[in-house]
């Protein structure tokens, strides 16, 4: 059999008989005619006795066929040959088709495929899987295969965050009421933002979000954005009645026009919301990750520390990574519900220029956290992270490319004791009195246990009971029990209450000292003398008056 009698034949008959040659002796007949005459045959034959064909021809040769073979169909052989050659064929063949070849593997053919691909056709081809299909593979295969790929972009998250309340659509939104670590949607449109969220430190009501659109970048900002940046728009976000303070994190999801990437060729992957931080005068890049693809829209989502001036934008080409995460921590691995658990990891900067890396921490493909992390050059700072989970259960966690998981139980309710009672603070007052005055005796009374209960509080007085009073108490409860009493007997009583003794003393009053009688004869001469005395005086003093006129 010749080429001319293969090509002469109908592609079924022809693939029916190359199925029956030797695969060596297929391949050189097939090379030596028009690829797209061998894909028509190709798509008929089957899968396994064309990987046998493909794997004796040169990727080049293979490549050109299936270049013309439909996509499904070149899918099914590429799934059946050896990984190196799947990896050669979908690197000489036109990114579109390697992509769309890709989204039609199985995820283990992918998985065994990728690490056999350099790391600049893997940057190209993997932007045109859907997202679906990308975050099926395993994420340890493309952190090997793209060290210097965004992380965000390779990971996938929870549809949404969990949501509590939800605002109307437009450009100022009220958020009625939000609720401390829970979060609330506050901002839906205009374009680009398809849906904002906060969460909050704390609960708050009538927060207002602004949001401005600009085509310019604004004339007080003079930082530039990376070289090779290209700006989609730029958007100012604003909130009243919540201060920076207030609001711990935001979750932003964004689209941008798919004829914008395709003009300005922007890879997709490098398309990033950046803040604009006024302290530093510079632009930090935010973790951004594509999620979906409609016929118009690219949409990503993106994780917000800070509330500022943003800009979209994006290049041709990948940044290197310059931050590194290492040595994940978590502490403890098996916690109560309630019980903090720290998670922590170190970051470092490659680079030698002072950089603001955004850390955010993910548990169960859901934004937990997140914080701006300030690296000097070559710098390496610990990282740490503090969550609580009321709900048992494990919980996967991520730090960047780091993962770890730790497992919450149920919290234990301690035992539930019976009621049990203890007397203590016993006080007389007062200590000492005479025969007949009252006594108060007083003392504090506490059930220890969790259950409620009843005592009997008992009142002796030289170990005879004068007194018993009943109380009822919850459990940790106390109550002041007071009785009174006197006598009618001097001496030294003994007062005990459920245990605990003192003494009061009574005495005997005092016989009062009566005045001495008065001697009225005594005080009648005294006055009379004395008006005698007078009256001599005054006789006397006249009488020489008249005899000196």
């Amino acid at each position: 059999t010749t080429a001319e009698d293969i090509e002469e034949r109908d592609p079924e008959d022809a693939a029916g008989e190359l199925e029956d040659m030797a695969p060596e002796d297929a391949a050189d007949i097939l090379g030596e005619m028009d690829p797209g005459i061998v894909a028509d045959i190709f798509e008929e034959i089957i899968p396994e006795a064309g990987a046998d064909i493909i794997e004796e021809m040169l990727p080049g040769e293979a490549a050109d066929i299936i270049e013309e073979v439909v996509t499904e169909a070149a899918a099914d052989i590429i799934e059946e040959v050896t990984d190196d050659k799947a990896a050669d064929i979908l690197e000489e063949v036109t990114i579109d088709k390697a992509a769309a070849i890709m989204e039609q593997l199985s995820t283990d053919k992918l998985e065994d495929t990728i690490p056999e691909m350099t790391e600049e056709s893997l940057n190209e081809r993997l932007p045109g899987l859907s997202v679906d299909k990308l975050y099926n593979i395993d994420p340890e295969v493309l952190f090997d295969s793209l060290p210097n790929a965004p992380t965000e972009q390779l990971l996938s998250e929870a549809t949404d965050p969990i949501i509590v309340y939800t605002t109307p659509s437009g450009a100022r939104y009220l958020a009625v009421q939000t609720w401390a670590g829970e979060w609330v949607v506050v901002m839906g449109t205009p374009k680009p933002i398809d849906k904002l969220l906060i969460k909050t430190a704390s609960a708050l009501t009538n927060v207002e979000t602004i949001l401005e659109v600009l085509d310019e970048q604004p004339s007080e900002i003079t930082a530039e954005l990376p070289a090779g940046h290209t700006v989609y728009a730029y958007i100012d976000i604003g909130f009243e009645n919540a201060s920076p303070e207030d609001i711990e994190l935001g979750h932003m999801t964004f689209y941008v026009e798919k004829d914008w990437l395709e003009q300005n060729s922007i890879h997709k992957w490098s398309v990033v919301l950046s803040r604009y931080d006024p302290r530093l005068n510079q632009w930090i890049a935010l973790p951004t990750k594509r999620v979906k693809e409609d016929d118009s829209y690219v949409y990503y989502t993106v994780t917000i520390t800070r509330f500022s001036t943003f800009a979209i934008s994006g290049s041709q080409t990948l940044e290197p990574r310059e931050i590194t995460v290492t040595n994940l921590t978590i502490n403890p691995t098996e916690a109560e519900t309630g019980e903090p658990v720290t998670i922590t990891a170190n970051v470092t900067n490659l680079s030698s220029t002072d950089e603001t890396f955004v850390a955010t921490l993910w548990i169960n493909n859901t934004v937990e956290d997140g914080k701006d992390v300030l690296l000097s050059r070559k710098e390496t700072k610990e990282v740490s992270f503090t969550v609580t989970k009321n709900t048992a259960g494990t919980y996967e966690v991520r730090f960047d490319r780091l993962f770890g998981s730790f497992t919450v139980t149920p919290a234990v309710a301690p035992p539930v004791t019976p009621a049990a009672f203890t007397t203590s603070n016993l006080a007389i007052t007062p200590a000492e009195v005479d025969i007949g005055d009252t006594v108060s005796i007083s003392a504090f009374i506490t059930n220890t246990g969790d259950l409620s209960g009843s005592y009997e509080v008992t009142l002796k007085i030289d170990n005879v009971v004068v007194a018993t009073k009943e109380i009822t108490l919850g459990g940790g409860a106390s109550q002041t029990v007071t009785f009174t009493t006197a006598k009618d007997v001097a001496g030294t009583y003994t007062v005990n209450i459920n245990g605990l003794s003192d003494t009061f003393t009574v005495k005997t009053p005092a016989v009062p000292v009566l005045p001495k009688p008065i001697n009225w004869l005594l005080w009648g001469i005294i006055i009379g003398a004395c008006v005698i005395i007078g009256a001599v005086v005054i006789w006397q003093v006249i009488r020489r008056r008249r005899a000196y006129y």
